[in-house]
């Protein structure tokens, strides 16, 4: 969010700039080229948190796989996870803007 914008509540302008987005990440309005390949750099994933990935996922990785192995199996899993990018956006968005609002509220507001 930008710190320069005086209030902490979504005005017109970004509810405007945020369906706008919505329409921009429609997946029924987004093509992706067939055969396009999808990769997930995870060499800065760190092992537990990788370790954590497969036991949400439930994804098949023996125990005492290294790292690269849990990479591998995480980077085959990954693509494969439906996202709804707009409601998922528009709800991180929220969900910054309340935590920044009750910062602000705590600190004495405005």
């Amino acid at each position: 969010l930008d710190d320069s914008i005086g209030h902490t509540h979504t005005c017109v302008e970004h509810k405007t700039a945020l369906l706008a987005l919505r329409k921009t990440l429609d997946p029924k309005k987004r093509k992706v080229a067939e055969g396009a390949a999808t990769t997930v750099d995870l060499s800065n994933v760190s092992h537990s948190s990788l370790k954590r990935y497969k036991k949400h996922y439930d994804i098949d990785v023996p125990a005492g796989s290294s790292k690269q192995e849990y990479s591998a199996a995480v980077a085959q899993h990954f693509p494969t996870i439906q996202v709804n990018e707009a409601k998922d956006l528009l709800a991180f968005i929220t969900h910054v803007e309340n935590i920044k609002k009750r910062a602000l509220d705590s600190s004495g507001g405005l």
